[in-house]
Order: C-alpha cells, then structure tokens, then sequence
C-alpha cells in the first residue's frame, strides 16, 4: 500500500466537527445562547404557576355537580307543584297545595321560606301558608287586571324557567309575571329527600 492522501484543503469538515466552536468567542456565545435559553423556559414556567395559584380552585362538589349535571334526571316534584300553582292562579283555587298531587309530595317535616322572610315547619302548616299565598297573589293580579271587576285574569302572562340543578340536592325554578304594566319575577328553590319528596321549599322575589 502506498502512504496515506493528505486531505484536501477546499474539502468538507466532517459531520463531528460541525458541532465544535471554531474560536473562543463562538464558544462563549453558544454558553450564553444556552443559559438565556434554559432562564428563559424558567420565566415562562414559573408565570404558568403563578397564573395556576391565582385561578379559583374548583371543590369536589362543583366537579361532581359539572360531570353528572348532564345526565341528572330532572325530578318530578318542581315541575308539578309549578303546574298545579299556575292552574290554581287561574281558576283561583284556594286548595291547591291540599290536593293529594301536591301534598303527596312534602316531607312530613318540610320547612316553608316565605318571600317575607318568614319560615314555617310541619307538612299541614306549610300547605295552609301556601294556599294562603296564591289566594293573595291571586286577588291582587284580579284586581290589576283591565275588567278590573276583581274576576278576570286574561291579560295574565306567566312564563316558567327550570327546573335547573343548584346543587345540594336543590332545583330551581324562575317565573315571570306579567299583566298589564305589572311584572315581576321569583324563585322557588326547591331542597328535595333522595326519594324526590321536598324538605325545603325557598320562594325569593327577584
């Protein structure tokens, strides 16, 4: 064999020395590149968990309440007590809540909050405070009404909301009164048993 070719010198460096700094400062620069790159990835980690402490924390109810929201069947009690009150503010029934499709739906033990901030307990009290209150409601949007004879309510809008889960085993409902120039609304807010029945019945004037 004959002795070894020199390599040229207009020929390629190797794939190995492309990754070497040709001087010192080429060096000191791909340090600094390096450091700004790793200080700068620790900024921007760091605002990430500062923005992460600042953001509300979310309780376990509120995420069980979000993922089963979907799926929660809508319960039977809100929905008829709400039919059975807007028939009565019609036809003016005193008995409403005495009627067996109502009262078969309170707690022997239910608590009644009133829109006046009063609160009353025990299945018999609360039905009478209930009638009590639609009569009310009923007479006073008979007399606002345009006859004016204190038995007519044919210009009466009612508009009804929900019910929508509030957590806690609470659905509400909104409603919308309208007759004439007279509006206002409320909600009921409805705290029920695991077998559906009410133990709590809110009503708040919005």
């Amino acid at each position: 064999m004959g002795p070894p070719v020199p390599p040229r010198k207009n020929q390629a460096p190797s794939s190995g020395d492309d990754d070497k700094p040709r001087t010192l400062l080429e060096a000191s620069q791909r340090r600094l590149a390096r450091h700004y790159e790793a200080s700068n990835q620790e900024r921007i980690l760091q605002k990430l968990r500062n923005l992460q402490e600042t953001m509300p924390r979310r309780s376990p109810d509120d995420a069980e309440n979000a993922f089963t929201a979907a799926k929660r069947e809508i319960p039977l009690a809100p929905t008829v007590m709400s039919e059975a009150a807007e028939a009565a503010l019609h036809s003016g029934d005193a008995e409403w809540a005495s009627r067996e499709a109502v009262a078969d739906l309170l707690t022997p033990d239910i608590v009644y909050n009133t829109m006046d901030g009063k609160s009353v307990q025990g299945k018999e009290v609360v039905i009478a405070k209930m009638n009590e209150g639609l009569v009310k409601m009923s007479a006073r949007m008979r007399r606002s009404s345009s006859r004016g004879d204190g038995k007519h309510m044919k210009h009466l809008k009612m508009k009804s909301e929900g019910p929508t889960y509030g957590g806690n085993r609470t659905w509400i409902m909104k409603y919308t009164f309208e007759m004439m120039l007279m509006k206002f609304k409320i909600q009921e807010e409805f705290v029920l048993t695991e077998d559906g029945k009410v133990k709590e019945l809110t009503r708040i004037r919005l």
